[in-house]
């Protein structure tokens, strides 16, 4: 709302508003669901997948290098 003031009238301005998605398990979030309508694309879910795992070990591995040395 700060900014509000810095647009230039005229323009468009988009607000995204966030819910926890409680709404969506049984449909967006269930891959069968979506395999269904063919709206999951596998390999690209797969990738998804690799990426994220690789994340979560980057975490990991950071988070033991930084007990070990603290920084």
């Amino acid at each position: 709302m700060k900014r509000l003031a810095l647009v230039e009238p005229g323009s468009t301005l988009v607000v995204l508003v966030c819910d926890a998605g409680e709404t969506y398990l049984d449909t967006v979030y269930d891959d069968a669901w979506l395999m269904e309508r063919g709206l999951l694309n596998e390999p690209a879910h797969q990738r998804l997948h690799r990426l994220l795992a690789v994340f979560e070990e980057s975490q990991r591995l950071a988070a033991i290098d930084h007990a070990r040395t603290g920084t």
